[in-house]
């Protein structure tokens, strides 16, 4: 009796731990299910996450692609920072497109570039852009660039200028030669327009008188130019038209306006220098040619600045328009 109790007990322990099993069997794989289905919508989810970030990063990209103008497009030129971009390689926006202007491209002035002496080039290293309006090259390349019938104008004073004149002595074309002083509009480092002073006289004599601006970096040391660092000054006698006097008796009417430059007491006005193998014209009317335009030889390495004996080795003459 006791046998076959205790065998019906031991039957009921086995299919005890067979149903346990099972059951935990069962647990198992319904949790393994369940694992299963959430990776399965996991990666589903991430695989649809990754395809709209793909479309969607390929859809800004696209759209940002499509703002860079086609390589024939004209590139418009308003204002002097998109003025000093032309033949970088650099990029500028503009209603929604984007410019690059390689050498190669074509620009046109869409209005007067206005300068801003004081702004744009005082204490920064100022580099004349100027001469590619008149056929000047970078490097070997032209610049095709219509002006439309603007200019390039310079500020300062509460009075617009035209350059008539930039020299970097330093550069690689630093020095004039005499021959091309008055016209020399394609270079960049001895850039000059004086010559219109004697073509087109009228629109550059106000009131019956010039009116110059006169500026030169502060030395070899610091080549840049300054904001209070230069002569202002009219005169009624065109400086092409007059050479100076060493005796010290040249009279070119002159009134001179805010006289800034170290030794400007001995500044009389320009006129054509008496010094022909040193330089075009010279501010300093005697035997000496400080305050040198057109410069064609060095003196101390750079040019005769002013009367105190400053070498400079940039210069810009300009001529107000307005």
């Amino acid at each position: 009796m006791q046998k076959k109790k205790l065998s019906s007990q031991r039957g009921a322990i086995s299919l005890f731990v067979m149903l346990s099993m099972l059951f935990f069997l069962m647990f198992m794989l319904g949790a393994y299910t369940i694992v299963s289905r959430r990776n399965q919508a996991q990666i589903q989810a991430t695989t649809e996450l990754r395809t709209i970030y793909s479309a969607t990063a390929m859809d800004q990209s696209s759209k940002y692609n499509e703002k860079f103008v086609a390589e024939d497009e004209v590139i418009p030129i308003s204002n002097a920072k998109e003025f000093s971009l032309i033949g970088t390689g650099n990029t500028f926006s503009k209603n929604g497109k984007i410019y690059t202007c390689t050498s190669d491209r074509k620009y046109q002035l869409s209005n007067d570039i206005i300068i801003d002496i004081d702004n744009d080039i005082a204490g920064k290293n100022f580099d004349l852009n100027e001469y590619l309006l008149y056929g000047g090259k970078i490097g070997s390349a032209s610049v095709s660039i219509d002006t439309a019938g603007y200019e390039v104008l310079y500020y300062k004073g509460d009075a617009y200028w035209k350059c008539l004149l930039y020299q970097n002595i330093n550069g690689t074309n630093g020095l004039f030669n005499p021959s091309n002083a008055k016209n020399n509009k394609t270079s960049k480092d001895s850039y000059s327009a004086l010559v219109e002073l004697e073509t087109n006289e009228a629109k550059y004599k106000l009131s019956s008188k010039f009116e110059f601006l006169l500026m030169y970096d502060t030395s070899l040391t610091d080549r840049t130019f300054k904001a209070n660092r230069y002569n202002r000054w009219t005169q009624t006698t065109n400086p092409l038209s007059v050479t100076e006097n060493i005796s010290g008796t040249t009279n070119l009417g002159a009134n001179l306006l805010d006289i800034k430059l170290t030794g400007g007491k001995t500044f009389g006005g320009l006129a054509i220098s008496s010094s022909s193998s040193s330089c075009f014209l010279n501010g300093d009317l005697s035997s000496s040619w400080y305050f040198a335009v057109g410069t064609y030889s060095k003196w101390n390495n750079g040019m005769p600045a002013d009367s105190n004996g400053v070498a400079a080795s940039q210069c810009m003459l300009l001529v107000r328009v307005k």
